[in-house]
């Protein structure tokens, strides 16, 4: 959507010298962008929730399996890769931060129950122990 032409940074902008941040101007083009991407969100989650409550999914998950979701998933992904490489270039030390900690959760951690303070009528306060990263690996 950000993509679209109008959605495209005006040629004053470039300069950041030259932007004078308090301008009625400039203060409605930045305004506008985020206007337009908080509907988009809005709508989309009034979708999720339509379909988490009618219940599609589970109909839907009879006919998409693995060989949809994993098409699908990739060629989502297979864009933003040369923005991620580009990203993480630059910031090389988040960029092995973040691999690590993927790895760590996902392979390492995924098997380890991790204590949580919960509350019932009958226990009180316990703690129980939950494999937090098999339900978030990641």
């Amino acid at each position: 959507m950000l993509s679209l032409p109008m959605w495209k940074c005006p040629e004053w902008t470039q300069n950041a010298s030259l932007v004078n941040a308090t301008s009625p101007e400039f203060i409605e083009v930045w305004q506008s962008r985020i206007r337009e991407l908080q509907g988009a969100i809005m709508v989309a989650s009034c979708f999720q929730i339509v379909v988490g409550f009618t219940g599609l999914i589970g109909f839907l998950m009879r006919y998409i399996g693995p060989l949809t979701i994993a098409p699908t998933i990739t060629l989502i992904a297979l864009p933003l890769f040369e923005t991620a490489g580009n990203d993480a270039g630059v910031h090389w030390g988040i960029s092995v931060l973040t691999a690590f900690l993927i790895i760590l959760f996902s392979q390492y951690l995924r098997n380890v129950p991790v204590p949580m303070l919960t509350y019932s009528k009958a226990k009180k306060c316990h703690f129980i122990k939950i494999h937090l990263f098999q339900i978030f690996p990641v």
